[in-house]
């Protein structure tokens, strides 16, 4: 299977590798790499998401938008108050709202 979809992709004029590691971990249900390290890093559970989310919304449609930083410091803000003594230090981490947008 994996070289039938390399050899489709090189026709194409790409070249692509297919790793048979994950083509047998999605075969018997395995998670892929990023939705490993979503569980994983993960700060905020799903309600609270949705929350932060809507948060957001809410200042856009008032006209304050949010760049990176100040949504990284609300949420670092929550994450303190929630937490207390055990939000870490840094807060969610340089690039959190990259990837949480």
């Amino acid at each position: 299977i994996c070289q039938e979809a390399a050899e489709e992709w090189r026709e194409k004029g790409i070249s692509v590798t297919v790793s048979t590691d994950t083509v047998q971990r999605c075969l018997t249900g395995g998670r892929s790499h990023t939705e490993f390290n979503a569980e994983k890093n993960t700060w905020l559970a799903p309600e609270e998401e949705k929350k932060v989310v809507e948060y957001y919304l809410a200042l856009a449609k008032r006209g304050f938008l949010l760049n990176h930083k100040q949504l990284k410091f609300h949420v670092n803000s929550l994450l303190q108050a929630w937490l207390g003594d055990n939000c870490p230090e840094g807060g969610v981490g340089k690039n959190w709202s990259t990837q949480f947008i």
